[in-house]
């Protein structure tokens, strides 16, 4: 499938520019790692905030009002813990939890884990 392939090599290219390895450190000041061409792919709004001046590069979410676990749930549906079968991790089914990811996955840029969860 070319489209497939031309993620793929997207992808690739983006590595080398982005970095394998960017600490994302949560509102509850927990860090977590994050492929950087996964998270220009999927989550491209968290490239925004990108801090390049530090090695490993790193995206600080220690200000936001989002909840870590649902910015933790939208980067797993982003790095494909639900392309599996069965998937990896489950889809959260209370109420108050989908709406979070939703707000979490809009503030991201990650359209297609808000499509997923709508």
């Amino acid at each position: 499938n070319d489209s497939i392939n031309d993620v793929v090599w997207k992808a690739y290219l983006e590595q080398n520019e982005m970095g394998h390895d960017i600490i994302i450190i949560l509102p509850d000041n927990k860090r977590i790692y994050a492929l950087g061409s996964i998270l220009a792919a999927k989550a491209p709004a968290l490239i925004a905030l990108m801090n390049t001046e530090v090695s490993p590069k790193e995206i600080d979410l220690t200000s936001s009002d989002l909840l870590s676990s649902s910015i933790k749930a939208v980067l797993d549906f982003v790095h494909g813990a639900h392309d599996t079968d069965p998937p990896r991790i489950a889809l959260m089914q209370d109420y108050s939890a989908l709406c979070s990811t939703l707000h979490a996955a809009d503030y991201c840029g990650a359209q297609g884990c808000k499509s997923w969860v709508e």
